[in-house]
């Protein structure tokens, strides 16, 4: 019987006795082979399939259990499977896929006994291998491709969002591809495919990763900032992050393209144009469909060659320039050096202004104005206006120096000045940077027109008002002086001197004595002048300006003074008198002459030696010089003697 342990021994017969029985001997027969053999595949443990049978074990074996080996072909060798002393074993390692003819292996201490089983064991499907998703952009769709394998009845492709929410798209397929509709833009999906056969499913594949299209970008929108050409573009968009172009068209031909990974972008688009705006987000595989276009207008370009032109006798200035693209209107503003303004505005290219200041620099700019936008240009040019006629006059002589000096006040704008003097057909010319015109060379008692005419580089001056100066008189001439002998009164004349209002003539001793006479003309008289003096002469002519005193010599000697204390000293013996008087200022002689009182009693002698006895005289003394006699002096009363 198989599978069983016997015990033997021998036990020796003789005729008439027998031996005793040897040692029992034991041993096993050979190992029962396993029936009812089976096989399971495991589905979804580590254990690719389960092998059973039933054993026919002696009951009477005290051996140890015969082992059990499952074996089977494996890459064209034999190999075993799994062993077990009971019913079943379990097999793994197996190659997924695969049929397997399976053998058992009955093994005892004995023996051992290869058993053909007719059971084959097929594995579960391997898990799809090459496993790839391709976008078809466009059409929110995604086809799975595998390499498909032999056997596999079924594959399922799963297509799960990263985003979560539960989501989960299937699609079966018997071939080697599948294609997934309806998925979300701008989402992450998970793929994996698994393969189904002979009731078992593979493991699912490792997960392919993929992004969908991007989503369409919305809200685009830009803000235009006047002062400069940067544009602020911005939109928004579901889904995943993207890289976006964005595009924007300019009516005048333009078209730029930029791209960013920001939902926002600072672009510098040239001015004066309409603009089409669209965005399109961009990935590794596809691109979004461009964003519903957003229409807007850049600032107005600043004018271009911007020219100035100035009138100078009119304070008058004008401008004109090159039309700035999208320009609906100018504003052109001319500022002074002193900060005031002059504005124009216009839908022309030029401006004019007719109230211009002179002396002024103007700087002009011009700016564009367009949707509440002005924006000005960056280049100038500059008006410039005639100098500012001068102001204030006013000329000045020193009548010491001879010098006429002439101030203004400052023409605005001027770079230098040009000042004329003109008299009697002759003139006298002089340049000058500053406000002050000295004259060294002008002649005496003559009246000068000055002008002063401001000169800049750029515009003609206006001539200013001219004012006049009369320059000091000349100096008199010509002098003399003469007193009459009788009224003592002293006449000065002179020739009249060029540039004189009138005269001042002044006689003076060298003691101090002084005594003035003024006149218009050419003379005048001075009554009371001390007796006896030399006066010294001089006439001094006066105008508003100065006055010129003469230099040439001149004098007057007056009357001799009056004799004073006269006294008489009689001779009685030769009947004559000795007359004496103290001395006359001025006198070179004198005269004595005594009266009597009979009117032949004359007597003339200066010892009065002719005087006749016995009648009454009066002495009387008169001073006298080469020119003029005093008057007499007092009389003095005496007699003369009587004969005897």
């Amino acid at each position: 019987m198989c599978d069983t342990v016997y015990g033997v021994w021998v036990k020796a017969l003789g005729e008439q006795y027998n031996s005793s029985d040897s040692s029992v001997v034991y041993f096993t027969s050979a190992p029962c082979l396993p029936s009812h053999v089976a096989a399971e595949v495991s589905c979804e443990s580590e254990i690719d399939a389960v092998v059973s049978w039933n054993s026919l074990l002696s009951m009477l074996s005290v051996s140890r259990p015969t082992n059990i080996s499952v074996v089977a072909a494996v890459g064209g060798t034999l190999q075993t499977l799994c062993t077990a002393q009971h019913g079943s074993c379990s097999v793994s390692g197996l190659s997924c896929g695969e049929s397997y003819n399976l053998s058992l292996i009955a093994t005892n201490e004995q023996c051992s006994l290869t058993a053909q089983t007719h059971v084959n064991v097929t594995t579960r499907p391997c898990t799809p291998q090459r496993v790839s998703v391709s976008l078809l952009c466009g059409f929110h769709s995604a086809l799975v491709s595998w390499e498909e394998k032999p056997d596999v009845e079924l594959h399922t492709a799963s297509a799960v969002k990263s985003s979560g929410g539960g989501e989960v798209k299937m699609c079966n397929s018997s071939g080697s591809s599948c294609s997934f509709t309806g998925l979300d833009c701008g989402e992450m999906y998970n793929f994996t495919v698994a393969a189904y056969s002979d009731g078992c499913w593979s493991q699912s594949s490792s997960p392919t990763l993929i992004h969908t299209e991007p989503c369409q970008p919305v809200n685009v929108s830009a803000q235009t900032l006047c002062e400069s050409d940067e544009v602020q573009l911005s939109w928004d968009q579901t889904g995943s992050p993207a890289q976006y172009s964005v595009t924007a068209r300019g009516s005048l031909g333009f078209t730029g393209v930029y791209n960013t990974t920001h939902r926002f972008l600072s672009a510098a688009l040239p001015c004066g144009q309409h603009y089409n705006l669209t965005v399109r987000a961009r990935s590794s595989d596809c691109d979004s469909m461009n964003s519903s276009p957003f229409f807007f207008k850049t600032g107005p370009c600043v004018p271009r060659d911007v020219v100035t032109s100035a009138q100078c006798k009119f304070n008058s200035g004008s401008v004109s320039w090159t039309p700035g693209d999208g320009a609906e209107s100018y504003v052109a503003r001319a500022t002074g050096l002193d900060g005031h303004t002059h504005l124009c505005a216009t839908n022309t290219t030029s401006c004019s202004w007719t109230d211009l200041h002179c002396g002024e620099q103007y700087t002009v700019v011009v700016a564009a104005e367009a949707d509440n936008c002005t924006r000005m240009s960056n280049s100038s040019s500059v008006i410039y206006m005639n100098s500012c006629r001068p102001q204030n006059l006013a000329a000045t002589v020193n009548c010491g120096m001879k010098v006429v000096s002439l101030d203004w006040d400052v023409g605005y704008g001027t770079e230098t000045y040009t000042v004329s003097a003109e008299t009697g057909g002759s003139a006298i010319g002089l340049s000058t940077t500053v406000t002050t015109a000295l004259f060294s060379d002008f002649v005496c008692g003559q009246n000068y027109n000055l002008t002063v005419t401001p000169v800049n580089r750029y515009c003609p001056g206006n001539r200013s008002a001219s004012t006049s100066v009369q320059t000091w008189p000349c100096v008199p001439v010509g002098i003399s002086a003469k007193q009459d002998c009788v009224s003592s009164i002293a006449m000065v004349t002179w020739d009249s001197s060029n540039g004189s209002d009138y005269y001042a003539a002044t006689v003076q001793t060298d003691t101090g004595i002084s005594e003035m006479c003024m006149s218009k003309s050419d003379a005048c008289s001075i009554a009371g002048l001390a007796c006896g003096y030399n006066f010294f002469v001089s006439v001094t002519a006066f105008n508003q300006q100065c006055n010129v005193t003469s230099e040439e010599p001149a004098s007057l000697q007056t009357v001799p003074c009056i004799p004073t204390n006269v006294s008489v000293k009689l001779d009685c013996s030769n009947n004559s008198a000795d007359v004496s008087w103290s001395p006359s200022r001025g006198a070179l002689r004198y005269s004595v002459l005594a009266n009597g009182s009979h009117s032949d009693d004359g007597c003339a002698a200066s010892d009065l030696s002719c005087l006749a006895c016995g009648a009454n005289y009066t002495v009387q003394v008169v001073a006298m010089d080469d020119r003029c006699s005093s008057l007499p002096s007092l009389p003095v009363l005496f007699e003369s003697g009587k004969k005897v």
